[in-house]
């Protein structure tokens, strides 16, 4: 959103560097929290099977057995008792699973679509002079991008394990109301665009 509004490059530059530093420094001082961010790397992941490295490995071997075309719908067995959270974190797993790589590859279209969408909305709002409406669009925008982005990641082994739901599609009260207000906020600020364009055509 900083960046969206026009804030000076260098210091954008120098201000995120600085909390990667920090970051990396408070992960390395604790040997817990180092175990945690490096321990899914690790070689001996499949040997290894307790903790978050057992989820991780259950995820991977749930997307393993979809293959490209999946068990089928409802017949995957990861989300019985092998799997933890099959339902919330670790639904893309499932999805994996039962529908195949092209499930998945459908499942991230369809984001990509929406995102897409948001996020023109925002440029849309940005270009006739709603700039606090732009900015709450983009801010959305990131926000879904980056929490899609973690639990997929998760999923697939390249990140820690973390208490990301994917929007609209884990199982979870609070995580689906909260992704329909936010969207409906961008359909609002799209509804908003239009009339904005409809009052400047007529003035014209």
């Amino acid at each position: 959103m900083l960046f969206v509004a026009g804030v000076y490059l260098k210091q954008l530059a120098i201000t995120g560097v600085s909390l990667i530093v920090c970051a990396g420094v408070f992960i390395y001082s604790s040997p817990i929290r180092w175990v945690r961010m490096t321990e899914f790397w690790q070689k001996d992941l499949w040997i290894n099977d307790s903790g978050k490295v057992h989820q991780t490995k259950q995820a991977l071997i749930g997307i393993a057995r979809g293959d490209w075309t999946g068990t089928g719908l409802g017949a995957g067995i990861q989300k019985y008792s092998k799997l933890p959270e099959p339902h919330t974190d670790m639904i893309f797993a499932i999805i994996g699973e039962e529908l195949g790589v092209i499930g998945m590859l459908f499942v991230l279209f369809m984001f990509a679509y929406i995102i897409g969408k948001s996020f023109n909305i925002a440029k849309e709002a940005l270009k006739i002079g709603k700039k606090y409406s732009s900015y709450v669009a983009f801010g959305i925008c990131t926000w879904f991008s980056m929490q899609i982005g973690v639990n997929i990641a998760m999923n697939l082994g390249l990140m820690p394990i973390k208490g990301y739901t994917l929007p609209f599609i884990s199982y979870g009260g609070s995580s689906m109301i909260f992704a329909i207000i936010t969207f409906a906020i961008i359909l609002r600020i799209d509804m908003e665009n239009r009339a904005g364009y409809q009052k400047q055509k007529y003035y014209a």
